[in-house]
């Protein structure tokens, strides 16, 4: 692989076999990709060396934009050059992140005429082409001084891979990023609250669903054996502010499970009906399902919100902790059973996220 000082040109997409893959954007903006199934040795091997034609040609002119887990080593081959704004694979970033990126890229550009900037994504290429994506609607509506190449570039690359890589809920984000810029939609900042989910046209044993606020476990659901369809009642509503995932799990023997699917959205973002606020997502529209999966395709899953608290319902004293951490619910369509509150806690968690890849994964 060559890389040729700034002046000059380079292909839009070059790579070192079994290496990082380096990919020309627009003028002034590349990405470093490298695949989800890729060595940890070749990953060393190929970012030292483009970290090294980095700072020959371009000195202290270019910033790392690291979009995947931290690495140390990327670190140590970019001394000072790496900001960090990851988030984990194959999810959707947070929508307040998503805007910190785009305004730091533009700041980092502005700065000079001279300034790169790099995208870094270990994992997924999904990431990189979601933040290309949406700094593309933000040069549109806070007119950068992007040319029509440039423009072209971005909107080629976050295609390309969004459609190979992405998945619905990131498509959705860039969604909700283009329409709170744009002024299509207004900011809800207050919290909404959830009382009930509807599971339509899913079959499963032991099915659980996981619910997630700003990326920490909020709720879980007792298994369920589903045939067709089922409610679950979340008694005094989970209260829900900002990003929101929820995971669909199904239980098999002993801890075994996999996963149904996964959805991600953002309760600030949302423009739902005041009389009736409701919140729908059909098969089409969820993450993660996996070819192998039999899936109806009429399947979906709703969500029923209401914008106050709802009235507290009186609970035995003995039961407020479980209840506070999980959500006491009621469920109508399946039998149930119960979830171990540090198997709650523990299960699917992200809390070792902020802990560099590298070394986390020497520790294992």
């Amino acid at each position: 692989m060559t890389m040729n000082d700034r002046n000059g040109s380079v292909s839009a997409r070059q790579s070192i076999p079994g290496g990082v893959e380096y990919n020309q954007i627009s003028r002034r903006i590349i990405a470093l990709t490298y695949p989800t199934n890729g060595s940890d040795s070749g990953y060393r091997h190929s970012i030292k060396e483009i970290s090294e034609k980095l700072r020959r040609n371009y000195s202290d002119k270019y910033k790392v934009f690291n979009v995947s887990q931290k690495r140390s080593d990327l670190g140590r081959a970019n001394t000072g050059s790496v900001v960090e704004l990851g988030w984990p694979d194959q999810l959707a970033p947070p929508l307040d992140r998503l805007c910190s990126i785009c305004k730091q890229i533009e700041n980092w550009l502005n700065i000079s005429p001279e300034n790169l900037v790099v995208i870094h994504c270990k994992g997924w290429r999904s990431r990189a082409a979601i933040v290309i994506a949406a700094y593309m609607h933000y040069t549109n509506i806070c007119a950068g001084d992007e040319s029509v190449e440039d423009r072209f570039g971005m909107k080629i690359f976050s295609e390309k891979f969004l459609g190979v890589d992405g998945q619905p809920s990131h498509k959705r984000y860039v969604r909700y990023f283009a329409n709170l810029l744009s002024g299509t939609t207004k900011v809800n900042p207050a919290p909404i609250f959830l009382t009930n989910i509807s599971l339509k046209k899913i079959n499963g044993k032991g099915i659980v669903l996981k619910i997630y606020e700003r990326m920490k476990p909020v709720y879980s659901s007792q298994p369920i054996s589903i045939k067709s369809n089922a409610e679950i009642e979340i008694d005094n509503g989970l209260s829900l502010r900002g990003d929101v995932l929820v995971k669909c799990f199904e239980k098999r023997s002993g801890s075994d499970r996999s996963l149904v699917f996964q959805c991600q959205f953002n309760t600030c973002a949302l423009d739902l009906e005041t009389q009736r606020p409701i919140l729908h997502f059909y098969r089409e529209e969820l993450d993660l399902i996996t070819s192998d999966r039999s899936l109806d395709s009429q399947a979906a899953i709703e969500f029923s919100f209401v914008f106050e608290p709802p009235k507290e319902k009186k609970l035995a004293k003995s039961s407020k902790r479980s209840l506070s951490l999980s959500s006491s619910i009621g469920i109508r369509g399946g039998s149930s059973g119960e979830q171990r509150e540090g198997e709650f806690s523990r299960a699917d968690s992200y809390e070792n996220f902020d802990r560099p890849e590298d070394v986390f994964s020497s520790h294992l």
